[in-house]
């Protein structure tokens, strides 16, 4: 679960929404703070989960009794939360809102304007802190863009790690019990009664949790709450001023990147490229990557990617408890002193490798002792 971010650097491009904002004294969740927008329909309610006109999706072929039971949720309750969240991901009408984000990191705090679809689209336009004034986010199914107003340049990569991707991996793993799911009650936000929807994992030996307050009536998420492996809170996103419907003013113009900023900024693309294993990754970087000797309680690999972008190229690796995570991006620096790095948000370790350094980018919410218990175990990859 995760923040992102971008920078006029070369390296900025690499980072996804919640990334972008650690630069600027945000905590890399990896969109887990971010939050979407609601609305409170203007006609009868519908069922949560149901589609106006839809039927019920057929799997051809189906599936045999053992795989229908594996998939299946464990109880009603489950089963409610279940699909609470699936029409979150895509609401039943659009809606538009005030949106403000905190993360636990230096305790800094992000207000935006936020757009969303039915189809779950999604885009922020932000207003505070100065240094992300004007900057403009958009994620949504296979959609990432950022449009960073002091250089007016527009990244696009793919989405992985946005909010979109994120709750759709609770989804499935609720379905294959990885995740327990359930509704604990009501509570009045931004005027709606929401239900409050909390997902953990199953093991009762694995802390962490995403609460998730949700429109009954359209599947809008009015407000996220995100706790790490210590049950530490770690980010929120709430809305207000919601607006539904067509009083939310939303077009399909409004989802379109090359109009971000007025138009006209120069376009970047990052390319991300999974690697079957850190070995493969290794023997094609022009670096020795790193990898951390010793992982916090819990956590595991998750994936590595060759990140290309105009400038570098570089490695990414995710680590994740299955709530929360925390990435590593790596790039190739120059050997000597780097004055910056101390106070750098999110952190930036140079650890001496040969003839040169290399850049390692955390972001994440780690308990101070496992950032550092990180940090210090930091080794190349055994060859």
């Amino acid at each position: 679960m995760i923040l992102q971010r971008m920078g006029a650097d070369g390296a900025g491009e690499y980072r996804t929404a919640a990334a972008r904002i650690a630069r600027c004294g945000f905590a890399a969740l990896a969109a887990v703070t971010l939050s979407f927008g609601v609305a409170m329909p203007a006609t009868a309610q519908s069922a949560p989960g149901a589609r106006p006109g839809r039927p019920a999706p057929r799997r051809a072929g189906g599936a045999g009794p053992q795989a229908r039971r594996a998939n299946a949720p464990v109880n009603r309750a489950e089963k409610e939360a279940l699909e609470l969240l699936r029409m979150m991901l895509r609401p039943q009408a659009d809606y538009s809102a005030e949106e403000t984000t905190w993360i636990a990191r230096g305790g800094a705090v992000s207000t935006q304007t936020i757009k969303g679809d039915t189809r779950g689209n999604v885009v922020r336009h932000y207003h505070t802190p100065p240094a992300l004034s004007g900057d403009v986010m958009l994620t949504g199914p296979n959609r990432y863009a950022y449009f960073r107003a002091a250089t007016r340049t527009l990244t696009q990569m793919p989405p992985e790690g946005t909010e979109d991707e994120r709750d759709k991996r609770f989804v499935q793993g609720i379905r294959q019990h990885e995740f327990t799911a359930r509704v604990t009650g009501y509570e009045a936000v931004a005027g709606i009664n929401a239900a409050i929807v909390v997902v953990s994992p199953v093991n009762p030996a694995q802390p962490g949790y995403a609460k998730f307050w949700i429109d009954p009536a359209t599947g809008v998420r009015l407000k996220v709450e995100i706790a790490n492996a210590a049950n530490a809170k770690v980010s929120t996103s709430e809305l207000s001023s919601v607006q539904i419907g067509p009083a939310a003013s939303v077009l399909p113009r409004d989802f379109q990147p090359a109009l971000f900023g007025g138009g006209g900024a120069a376009p970047r693309e990052v390319r991300r490229e999974p690697v079957a294993s850190l070995k493969e990754a290794a023997a094609r970087l022009p670096f020795k990557p790193l990898v951390p000797g010793s992982l916090p309680p819990g956590y595991r690999l998750e994936r590595q990617q060759i990140i290309t972008g105009p400038a570098r190229v570089g490695l990414l690796v995710r680590y994740t408890d299955g709530v929360t995570a925390f990435t590593l991006t790596e790039h190739r620096a120059p050997a000597g002193k780097h004055p910056l790095a101390a106070t750098s948000v999110p952190p930036r370790w140079f650890i001496p490798i040969d003839t040169y350094d290399v850049e390692v980018v955390y972001r994440g919410s780690l308990p101070a002792a496992q950032e550092q218990m990180v940090h210090n175990s930091l080794q190349p990859i055994a060859p």
